[in-house]
């Protein structure tokens, strides 16, 4: 941004923090002017990016036959893993979780009668890029917005449904827990 217009001298550009390298291509209005700085000649060139979080100024200096310069300046900012380990949405395939399901409320009880013996949690990732694992396996890797966990339910015993969310920057994480009850009778 913006728009690239031959009068505007810098630019930024933001890209995705698993992104390690971007082309430029400058192409000349005069066939005889002369590219240099971080792009040759050729007009191409691939620049390799900094780590997650950084930034990285390309220089682009188009130089007229009448030695007239302009130096164009693009600002890339490569972005930080995100630290969201929240999900979007909570459900369960039988009773109803109480509270009502929001996000940064991370425990949650569902009564059910006697005849449902199993029960199925399902969750949806706020950021798709975070893992959510339940019972230690993976239940949806990055990239796979949703995932769900059953389990047999014991006649009048709790059984617990702990969903963990891990963040796309492996640091932050946020467990939601389930504690289901099935009535004796």
């Amino acid at each position: 941004t913006p728009g690239f217009s031959p009068g505007t001298l810098n630019y930024t550009v933001d890209v995705a923090t698993g992104v390690t390298s971007v082309a430029v291509a400058a192409t000349k209005s005069d066939p005889n002017a002369v590219v240099s700085g971080d792009v040759p000649n050729s007009g191409q060139a691939t620049i390799p990016l900094d780590g997650p979080g950084t930034s990285k100024t390309v220089s682009v200096t188009v130089t007229a036959p009448n030695q007239v310069f302009k130096i164009y300046g693009i600002t890339i900012n490569r972005l930080a893993p995100s630290n969201d380990a929240n999900l979007l949405a909570l459900t369960v395939s039988a009773g109803t979780l109480n509270p009502g399901f929001a996000a940064g409320t991370p425990n949650y009880t569902v009564n059910v009668t006697a005849s449902v013996d199993s029960l199925t949690v399902t969750a949806t990732k706020s950021d798709p890029n975070a893992v959510m694992s339940a019972s230690g396996s993976v239940i949806a890797p990055a990239e796979v917005p949703t995932g769900s966990v059953g389990r047999a339910l014991g006649l009048g015993t709790t059984t617990l449904f702990t969903i963990t969310v891990i963040a796309q920057d492996g640091v932050s994480t946020r467990p939601y827990t389930i504690n289901v009850f099935r009535d004796a009778r």
